[in-house]
């Protein structure tokens, strides 16, 4: 049998599995989604408490979905949620990626363990893993700007491996 999941649960399979898992499997879609039905984010948090037949103790108006351009090839959306009540839970994600979703990443900023509270933990989701890049200020979009960075690193790295392999790719042809 069974055992009912609880709020903290709840929020955890929310924040750190079923949005990440959407954004990397659905991509356009999903983001598609977010954009055109501003209360989906709520809607999906609601359906869980729904069907795990726990009291959703939250209003669409603390779920927010924002959107914005970070130059001609990053885009970001930024999912808020209710404050969290205890680590791991997230203040916020930040999904970056760019027209053609090749380089789509997820970060988190979870409330961490003894931690101030001007204070997030930044981490990350990516399709087969959780990273973790440390603490971060909450002041002064230090932690936005944390995960843009991330970001670029990220996808400046993964663009070279692809340049090496294509390399590597008619370096064997040309044998």
């Amino acid at each position: 049998m069974f055992q009912k999941m609880n709020l903290h649960q709840i929020r955890y399979l929310i924040e750190h599995r079923l949005l990440p898992n959407f954004f990397y499997t659905e991509k356009e879609a999903f983001i598609g989604m977010l954009l055109n039905d501003k209360e989906s984010l709520y809607k999906m948090a609601d359906s869980v408490f729904r069907q795990e037949k726990v009291k959703n103790p939250y209003s669409s108006e603390q779920f927010v979905v924002e959107s914005g351009k970070i130059d001609e090839e990053t885009f970001m959306v930024k999912l808020t949620y209710p404050e969290p009540e205890e680590e791991p839970l997230c203040y916020c994600s930040y999904l970056f990626f760019d027209s053609s979703f090749q380089y789509p990443f997820f970060f988190t900023l979870e409330k961490g363990y003894n931690q101030p509270s001007d204070q997030v933990m930044v981490c990350a989701w990516t399709p087969n893993s959780h990273l973790n890049y440390g603490q971060c200020s909450r002041k002064d979009n230090a932690a936005f700007l944390r995960c843009l960075e991330n970001y670029q690193n990220q996808k400046k790295e993964n663009q070279k491996k692809e340049n090496q392999k294509k390399e590597n790719q008619k370096k064997g042809r040309i044998r």
